[in-house]
């Protein structure tokens, strides 16, 4: 593990937590007060990160882009691309690679506007660490075999997102496309089409499975696993969202 992925790992949830506890617990020794502020503000930020109405309100925060509605805005592009997002080596009841529900949810989505745009996939994803594939062959797979949806190119290189655009884009343009709609996560959305664009290419985007919209009930002011992952991602983004922006290149 790189320092950068370290780093990244404690400033993430739930690192960032047990770490703001241990300061709380350390400091507590000998400043008590200051201890007990530390760890009140640990308690109150784990109870936001984990309750579902506090966990949405951040989300929001970078799901800043429209889902998809205009679909004859869509028709016009010419590509689907499907950015990949985790997979779980060793599943050998599918050969090897289980691809993981932010995948699947992004699949089962480009498999959806397939249907209704009639555009050729590309499916964007590079090696799985620990195997001989890659995400975007997993994804192909999942598309063709499971949701009988075919994929015309696959990216096998990348490592992050911004390689997701620059590996794409050139198989892309390749091919003689300069405008695609963008399938990722809703947080992912913004960063990601900045990435594309950044290539040349014209983006639509097309986010799947927003956590900023709907209305609330007092059950959301319980804590949920779920509402944490939702916080994570959040978090994740919103830093991946600096860390652009600090390092254009």
């Amino acid at each position: 593990m790189t320092a950068y992925e370290t780093i990244k790992g404690l400033a993430l949830l739930p690192a960032i937590l047990v770490v703001g506890l241990t300061l709380g617990l350390i400091l507590s020794l000998w400043r008590r007060w200051t201890g007990y502020f530390v760890l009140w503000l640990v308690t109150i930020a784990f109870y936001c990160a984990s309750a579902p109405y506090f966990a949405n309100r951040l989300a929001s925060w970078v799901e800043t882009e429209p889902p998809l509605v205009d679909l004859e805005k869509a028709k016009l592009a010419q590509a689907i691309v499907v950015l990949s997002a985790g997979a779980s080596p060793g599943a050998v009841e599918y050969g090897g690679v289980r691809l993981d529900e932010y995948s699947l949810v992004r699949i089962r989505y480009a498999a959806h506007l397939y249907r209704l745009l009639n555009l050729p996939i590309l499916a964007s994803g590079g090696p799985v660490r620990d195997t001989n594939t890659t995400y975007s062959a997993a994804m192909k797979a999942a598309l063709e075999q499971d949701f009988g949806v075919p994929v015309q190119w696959i990216e096998e290189k990348s490592r992050d997102t911004r390689e997701n655009a620059s590996e794409s884009a050139a198989i892309l343009k390749a091919a003689g496309v300069q405008k695609i709609v963008l399938i990722t996560h809703a947080s992912h959305v913004p960063r990601s089409a900045a990435l594309f664009r950044a290539t040349g290419l014209e983006v639509i985007t097309a986010g799947t499975d927003y956590n900023s919209v709907g209305s609330y009930t007092p059950r959301d002011l319980i804590p949920r696993m779920s509402a944490l992952a939702t916080s994570y991602v959040a978090l994740y983004e919103g830093l991946g969202q600096i860390w652009y922006a600090v390092r254009p290149e």
